[in-house]
């Protein structure tokens, strides 16, 4: 278990920080959510934050409890552009890892992910996960 992790909520969302990790920085809104979809406005992650992502996600299931049996989780602007080879492989990477870490959190939870999009939207990109029960 991590505890380096953060919690803080406003108003409009919830966010998560690290004393150690720079750049570790989650913000899940709490408008713009319905029952079966939650949307992280940031989910930045180190490349080696992947097990602080899941104690993250771990932190943040109080508000998965609602949206059960069937959830959709919106990771928005993952990467702003791409407009180079390197700036490609770094949304696929940071894509990866945000599914690499929902599934962690899922098999650990009893859910399963059932489908992952890169969706590229006006503004840059964004992963989109739909996770169930088993």
């Amino acid at each position: 278990m991590i505890t380096d992790i953060h919690y803080r909520e406003d108003d409009f969302s919830l966010q998560l920080t690290s004393d150690i990790s720079r750049r570790f920085f989650i913000r899940l809104l709490k408008s713009g959510a319905s029952k079966q979809t939650m949307v992280f406005s940031d989910f930045i992650l180190e490349s080696n934050d992947s097990a602080r992502g899941i104690e993250a996600l771990r932190l943040l299931t109080p508000q998965f409890e609602d949206h059960k049996p069937v959830m959709k989780l919106v990771f928005q602007n993952i990467y702003p552009g791409h407009r180079e080879k390197n700036d490609r492989c770094e949304l696929v990477r940071r894509h990866d890892q945000i599914v690499e870490v929902v599934r962690g959190y899922a098999s650990e939870s009893g859910l399963a992910v059932s489908q992952t999009i890169l969706e590229p939207k006006a503004e840059g990109f964004e992963t989109v996960i739909l996770v169930e029960q088993r």
